[in-house]
């Protein structure tokens, strides 16, 4: 699958990302018909354009949600909290588009623009991994605000609505080694997703359902990888999506 034109975007860290947001056939690299069809995420105004991300824990019919009073989608602002919610064709908060950054190795190298040493973990085991950011678009209207983690990363941050496109704490890694089906692109595969900031990525911090908050209910976090026997990660550390509007 080709990633298109990519341009360096403005910031302090500037990172690699595509002009456009990727679209559903173009990021699951041409998937059957009928998986599209099956199952759907967003508002009915988003459309085919939004995903729904949801966790093995959980299961689809609860999805990713920035928590923002009245789900009408208002109120946006860097800082605000992103959960798991129930999925419904009518709340806006749950809207978000996939725009597509490109692989672990284009962030390589040695330049102040560069993220990774390319003689570092990631760059030298998985440096073919997809790098993707969330973009908040409620009613299927891009925002300048992905899913994120404020600063550095740090096991037990929360995830929260951050600036897009200006540093690699709105990136997230595909990791493609511990994924149900192996291509963490296609609707229905689970993976889980590598928080940009992480530290070591011989323990990567990953995206977490943490299943005992109350304000809001399934906070993300982003916390360290647990693998199980099997070399998957532990269920809240899993998550698949699907495209469209809830069923």
């Amino acid at each position: 699958m080709g990633i298109g034109p990519i341009r360096r975007l403005a910031g302090a860290s500037a990172i690699m990302a595509v002009t456009v947001a990727v679209s559903a056939t173009a990021l699951v690299g041409g998937m059957a018909p009928a998986m599209a069809a099956e199952s759907a995420p967003g508002t009915i105004a988003c459309g085919g354009a939004c995903f729904s991300l949801y966790s093995r824990q959980l299961g689809p019919g609860v999805t990713m949600n920035a928590f923002i009073a009245g789900d009408n989608g208002l109120g946006g602002k860097v800082g605000r909290k992103v959960n798991m919610h129930p999925a419904t064709d009518y709340r806006p908060n749950g809207d978000f588009i996939p725009t597509l950054a490109g692989h672990v190795f284009q962030f390589c190298g040695t330049s102040s623009q560069d993220f990774y040493s390319p003689t570092s973990y990631v760059c030298t085991s998985e440096g073919s991994y997809w790098v993707f950011e969330a973009n908040w678009a409620p009613q299927g209207t891009t925002t300048d605000l992905c899913v994120g983690v404020p600063g550095t990363g740090a096991a037990g941050q929360n995830v929260t609505l951050r600036p897009c496109g200006v540093s690699k704490s709105t990136l997230w890694i595909t990791d493609s080694a511990h994924s149900f089906g192996a291509d963490c692109r296609v609707p229905g595969n689970f993976c889980p997703w590598i928080s940009g900031t992480t530290p070591d990525f011989k323990t990567p911090l990953v995206l977490t359902v943490d299943t005992s908050t109350r304000s809001p209910v399934y906070q993300l976090k982003i916390e360290p990888e647990s693998l199980l026997g099997d070399g998957h990660a532990v269920s809240t550390q899993e998550f698949a999506f699907y495209w469209g509007s809830v069923r």
